[in-house]
């Protein structure tokens, strides 16, 4: 009886042993395949490398957003002119140029607005409460691009023959009519608005948009 005993104390033992080692040792599932492990670190790196490509994808978004809504999305808003009095400004403007009147607000400082619009080109009238002219005395052109600064407001018209003519009949006093200037291509009508600021016609044809491009 003693050693049957001992024999079945040593064959527990045995058993809880194997079961205990069996409960510690990994399951067959969780076996290192080192086929899977090189598919999963490659996954794993090309996962990693995602956010760079995100990152460059942005920046060549953000760069094509810029070269067409930035400075390449440039146009002209308005020419703005401080005038001696609105009124005047505005009735020059629509009776001599044939401008319309699109609004007249007022802003702040007691200044006063008026905006004009012909043919999509848009001058804003500007009226401070106390005006100073700097610029009593104005040259006649070319001479007056000695002054720097904003010389003239220069507009193309088709028949500068014709826009002569319209002007003179309205009391418009011009400076150069119809002067062919050479190395621009054209004929350039010249006169001033009501406070002086010289306005300039070319006629608009082949040579002087070809100049306008190309600068000959």
């Amino acid at each position: 009886m003693k050693k049957f005993s001992i024999s079945r104390s040593i064959a527990g033992s045995f058993l809880a042993s194997s079961i205990l080692i069996q409960n510690a040792m990994p399951l067959k599932a969780s076996t290192p395949n080192p086929i899977k492990e090189s598919h999963e670190l490659s996954t794993q790196g090309k996962a990693s490398a995602n956010p760079i490509t995100t990152v460059s994808s942005n920046h060549q978004e953000t760069t094509s957003m810029s070269s067409s809504q930035g400075l390449n999305s440039l146009q002209l808003a308005n020419i703005a002119l401080s005038v001696t009095n609105i009124n005047t400004a505005i009735a020059w403007y629509t009776e001599k140029m044939g401008f319309t009147v699109k609004y007249r607000t007022p802003a702040i400082e007691q200044i006063e607005l008026a905006l004009l619009e012909k043919n999509g080109v848009y001058i804003d009238l500007i009226q401070f409460p106390q005006p100073i002219n700097l610029e009593p005395e104005r040259q006649n052109p070319p001479l007056h691009l000695q002054i720097t600064g904003l010389r003239n407001i220069v507009f193309f018209v088709d028949d500068i023959a014709q826009a002569n003519q319209e002007l003179k009949h309205k009391g418009v006093e011009l400076i150069w009519e119809g002067r062919v200037l050479d190395h621009l291509g054209t004929k350039v009508t010249t006169f001033r608005d009501m406070d002086g600021n010289l306005v300039a016609l070319w006629e608009k044809n082949a040579a002087i948009v070809k100049y306008m491009q190309a600068g000959n």
